[in-house]
């Protein structure tokens, strides 16, 4: 099989917390990959607020654990969608339906060789701190 023969297939989507809609900044707080021809829709959200306090700050409209509840709704809401999401039409539109302080971004295509790994680079790379990346990378290289 073709190794690019994937990658129309396959998208992903940022989740953001939004807390004040009409100033639209938001905080990358999980990672959804899917792709309908397989019946792939998988999401994985942050454990922790801490990066949306980093963001943020301390507000008194910030409620983390509502925020905690609201992550894992939406991660239990996906695994209920997993089987009505039969196209990229059907995620646009649950994209499109996400009206909370959790949003979805536009999809984006992305080649995918496997998808469980694929969903964990996605959400090292867009949602994990950067500098706990960099942290393996900075090692020095000469002992």
């Amino acid at each position: 099989m073709n190794q690019h023969s994937d990658f129309a297939n396959y998208y992903y989507s940022i989740l953001q917390y939004v807390p004040d809609p009409e100033r639209a900044e938001g905080v990358n707080v999980g990672v959804v990959l899917i792709c309908p021809a397989k019946g792939i829709l998988k999401a994985k959200t942050s454990d922790d607020n801490d990066r949306v306090l980093r963001f943020f700050g301390e507000r008194p409209d910030l409620d983390l654990q509502r925020l905690a509840a609201l992550k894992r709704a939406f991660e239990e809401r996906v695994k209920m969608e997993a089987g009505r999401i039969k196209t990229l039409e059907d995620f646009e539109q649950f994209v499109a339906t996400r009206a909370n302080h959790l949003r979805l971004t536009a999809p984006r295509p992305i080649k995918v060789s496997e998808a469980e790994a694929e969903l964990d680079g996605l959400f090292a790379s867009l949602v994990e701190e950067r500098g706990q990346a960099m942290a393996v990378i900075e090692e020095p290289a000469f002992a």
